[in-house]
């Protein structure tokens, strides 16, 4: 195989480090990510050769071909969004050839840059908390002004979501990598960063998203438990913190006692989730997938299809509030769009991802100190809590959120074809 130029790998390295710095700035900046993307496409493609680049790729080339071709039996709008879902195709390619072919030296200097983004969003979403403002101007609006945006704009309820998708992994193979050893100035990073982690995930008021960091945490602790004096430092900290952050805002603790109370049912105006907003849009979800079984509807359809009168008839109180742009769960998103084959073809790479995955972790002669391991593992563990399948989300096909769903995917994916490759 062809080797690339090292001014093109240079543009590749330039792109990567744009990429986070473009999800925060909007709309603009990210659609200028995904065409960058699609000229490093075109030059892994043209010098690695067809061959090789279907044997690396095949399995998000058949989903994506897919995607394309299904739409042509469904309606004209649904073949133009059809088309513009080849982004996330690009940018799938051009992380997972990254990490097979880039040095890891590359890869920590990439981490350091993320925790620097991490703190920075941090102390805007404090300055935000304290002065009701961001440092840019932005101000919660809507029925949601408690909750924070940070520097993602007016009414993006994303920054926790950033933080897990695109800090976490980064965050956490540093510490594995180079806070784990035994020394006093470590364990004081490793607590700092690990507080400043999970009071800036709690302080946006996104339930859904904190509970997954605990979760991905608590993964982490259990694949190294050689760092159990850190995680459980870290955790007690955050507690205290967590504590004194409700006893000063009483917005924080009836935010989440409320989500505790209605999951274990404790609360007596206790509303069921199918009579909530969300449960009319998994329902909506539902019967748009029973009318379109093989198809779908049609990529980024469902905003416009749950408005039909036909779906008047679920079984829920909200289901006059049953519409949004996305039904809130990546199952349902991708059966309601895509149909039974399009979520065959979507779990595809997800299966492999996982035995992949459980290989390495069941292998004996796997070097579990090897670099390469840890950064898989770091990336893997989020991507994995993220599959939980009957919890809320963003949209995996949407500019925003689709684009730091993909990127950690493609880092997961990426990272396990490199152990494989190095023969761990």
């Amino acid at each position: 195989m062809k080797t690339i130029n090292q001014p093109f790998l240079n543009y590749f390295k330039i792109l990567i480090f744009f990429i986070p710095i473009s999800i925060i700035a909007g709309q603009a900046l990210i659609s200028l990510s995904y065409f960058m993307s699609f000229f490093a496409f075109i030059i892994i493609i043209k010098t690695q050769g067809i061959r090789e680049f279907y044997k690396e790729y095949k399995y998000f080339i058949y989903l994506f071909i897919y995607l394309i071709l299904s739409s042509f039996f469904i309606n004209q709008i649904s073949i133009i969004n059809s088309l513009l879902l080849i982004k996330f195709f690009f940018i799938l390619v051009l992380l997972t050839y990254c990490c097979l072919n880039f040095q890891i030296n590359f890869f920590i200097k990439y981490s350091y840059y993320i925790i620097v983004i991490a703190f920075l969003i941090f102390l805007d979403l404090v300055f935000q908390k304290i002065y009701k403002h961001d440092i840019f101007g932005f101000v919660s609006l809507g029925s949601n002004v408690d909750r924070l945006t940070g520097p993602f704009g007016t009414n993006e309820y994303i920054p926790a979501s950033y933080i897990y998708h695109i800090c976490l992994p980064s965050i956490f193979f540093l510490f594995i990598n180079m806070f784990s050893k035994k020394k006093l100035i470590s364990y004081l990073i490793f607590n700092l960063v690990f507080v400043l982690l999970v009071c800036g995930v709690f302080i946006t008021g996104e339930r859904v998203i904190f509970i997954m960091l605990i979760t991905a945490l608590m993964l982490y602790l259990f694949l190294n438990r050689h760092l159990f004096l850190y995680f459980f430092s870290g955790f007690i900290l955050s507690l205290l913190f967590i504590y004194l952050i409700s006893v000063y805002d009483p917005y924080y603790k009836n935010r989440y006692k409320n989500f505790v109370e209605n999951i274990f049912g404790s609360n007596k105006e206790k509303i069921s989730f199918l009579n909530s907003q969300w449960g009319a849009h998994y329902l909506t979800a539902v019967e748009i997938f029973k009318n379109n079984i093989f198809f779908g509807k049609g990529a980024r359809t469902f905003r416009i299809e749950c408005s039909n009168s036909i779906y008047e008839s679920i079984d829920s109180k909200s289901k006059d509030i049953r519409c949004s742009t996305h039904p809130h769960n990546y199952y349902l998103e991708v059966l309601s769009e895509t149909g039974f084959l399009g979520f065959v073809f979507f779990l595809i790479p997800i299966i492999k991802l996982i035995f992949k995955f459980i290989r390495l972790q069941v292998k004996k002669n796997v070097n579990k100190n090897n670099i390469y391991f840890k950064i898989a593992m770091a990336f893997t563990i989020p991507f994995l809590v993220l599959l939980f399948p009957i919890k809320s989300s963003g949209s995996i096909f949407s500019n925003l959120y689709g684009l730091m769903f993909w990127v950690l995917f493609a880092f997961s994916y990426g990272f396990l074809l490199k152990c494989r490759n190095q023969r761990l």
